[in-house]
């Protein structure tokens, strides 16, 4: 039973622009043709195989089906199988095997072995480049040169540079995700002569929430070529309609949404490893080639290996940044007792303050509230607005410090004043007193550069109507306001 046309339905129902978040990509019913896969129960009987299992062990998936695997595979390999079983079992992960002689006859295989609910599924791929290799070498090196560079930004180019000279790709990219699920390219290394695409910030439904929740679990991706025909997963007539589940399966099938996406910006082949900082996903190292673009597993892993050490790597750097802002809070709160030392009240060390502060917190304006009175300097709201800010502080946060960069979130009257302040600190100096600072940003009107316009993403495709990758890739600009 081909389980290949599952979902052929969901592609071609009618969609909503939440559609590609319910896709079900971990259950696709077919593979990548770059390898073959197997699945077994617990007593070693094949209940799901690709239907290009004949072109490697020579019986086809059909008569395969229902068979024990010792009468498809050499005794030999079974036994090795079963002894890495044992070790997925213990760990919960995938186990590998490198240049395994599969079928007993020279012929080199790299494996890839994992549990899927009461299955074991095997993978092999024939291996393409033989004899001794030292690549897991490059690593440290590699690591060191990220790991010399003080901002994320500065580590995560120097990332793209070795990636690239690694894998040969035509471009690398390290891709940041937001709070709000946009992406961004904030490093990027690439051939002489292509289109940059460094800045450019993607929308949230370009990597759909649970391709997202995949790329935490299967920390590596390949597509070796967008364009090559898809092997179906036949079963055993028990399972039913039961799609096998494919999550952790490193041939699992690409959507055919994400696919249209690709060909859409002149991809033939792509690589992605994640970036996991905090169990959560921070960004992605995101490789693509005009042309078709295989790497075998063993090397792949390699990388895989690297982007582990770089997610360490950004997550230093990022402790590092929030250090050195302690810091400066720090030297903030120590200038600020110091100038309130030197006076006998808030207010009357309100000039010093006034000057003193914007060069050590960089700010658009100061106002100092103490006991009902109110002194400012600088870019500031109206003395009404000041007052009904701080009593929203107040009654919220109390003797805490607040902090926001969108002062229309809390207060909508702040449309108003928004050229004058956007952001501010609330800094309580003594509550019994209610003395308070207030320090107040002026808005950014930021330019946002889009991928191709945010706000079309739905249009009838290839596959229906659904939400299609967008077409164009052309710079879309956008005003932030307000922040």
């Amino acid at each position: 039973m081909s389980l290949s046309n599952t979902n052929t339905a969901t592609f071609r129902a009618k969609v909503d622009l939440t559609s590609c978040d319910r896709e079900p990509i971990h259950i696709p019913g077919q593979i990548q043709s770059f390898g073959v896969l197997l699945s077994v129960t617990g007593d070693m009987c094949v209940n799901y195989a690709s239907n290009n299992l004949g072109d490697v062990v020579g019986i086809s998936a059909d008569a395969a089906l229902g068979q024990q695997l010792v009468d498809i595979l050499p005794s030999s390999t079974v036994h090795d199988l079963r002894t890495r079983l044992q070790l997925v079992n213990i760990n919960g992960a995938q186990s590998r095997l490198f240049g395994y002689d599969l079928l007993d006859d020279g012929q080199l295989f790299d494996v890839s072995l994992h549990v899927s609910g009461t299955n074991y599924v095997f993978e092999f791929e024939p291996k393409q480049e033989a004899g001794p290799r030292d690549e897991m070498a490059l690593v440290n090196p590699l690591i060191a040169r990220t790991r010399r560079k003080e901002t994320v930004v500065a580590g995560s180019q120097e990332a793209t540079l070795a990636l690239k000279m690694m894998t040969g790709f035509d471009r690398v990219m390290v891709y940041q995700f937001a709070d709000d699920g946009t992406g961004e390219i904030i490093a990027e290394s690439c051939n002489y002569g292509m289109a940059p695409y460094l800045g450019l910030r993607y929308p949230a439904s370009d990597i759909p929430r649970q391709a997202r929740e995949l790329y935490k679990r299967t920390l590596l991706r390949m597509i070796p070529d967008v364009d090559a025909p898809v092997c179906d997963l036949l079963s055993t007539p028990d399972a039913g309609d039961t799609s096998l589940d494919l999550s952790s399966a490193v041939t699992r099938a690409v959507s055919p949404i994400h696919l249209e996406y690709l060909r859409n910006m002149g991809v033939r082949a792509t690589m992605a490893v994640s970036i996991i900082i905090n169990d959560e996903l921070w960004g992605m190292i995101v490789c693509h080639h005009g042309s078709p673009h295989y790497i075998d597993y063993e090397r792949r892993t390699v990388f895989e290996l690297f982007g582990q050490f770089f997610s360490y790597e950004i997550a230093m750097k990022a402790e590092s940044a929030i250090r050195r802002d302690e810091a400066r809070a720090k030297e903030f709160q120590d200038q600020l007792t110091r100038g309130l030392a030197a006076h006998s009240d808030l207010l009357e060390g309100f000039d010093s303050i006034a000057s003193e502060m914007p060069y050590i917190l960089p700010c658009d304006g100061v106002a100092v509230c103490s006991d009902g009175q109110i002194k400012v300097s600088g870019h500031v709201p109206d003395e009404k607005h000041i007052e009904a800010l701080l009593g929203h502080v107040m009654a919220a946060e109390g003797d805490a410090i607040f902090e926001t960069s969108r002062i229309v979130d809390i207060y909508p009257e702040a449309e108003s004043f928004s050229s004058k302040a956007a952001g501010m600190l609330s800094i309580p100096v003594s509550r019994s007193t209610r003395d308070y600072v207030l320090l107040f940003r002026r808005e950014i009107a930021r330019s946002v550069t889009w991928a191709g316009n945010p706000e079309k993403p739905a249009e009838p495709g290839p596959n229906g109507l659904r939400l299609t990758p967008r077409k164009s890739f052309d710079a879309w600009t956008e005003i932030v306001r307000h922040s």
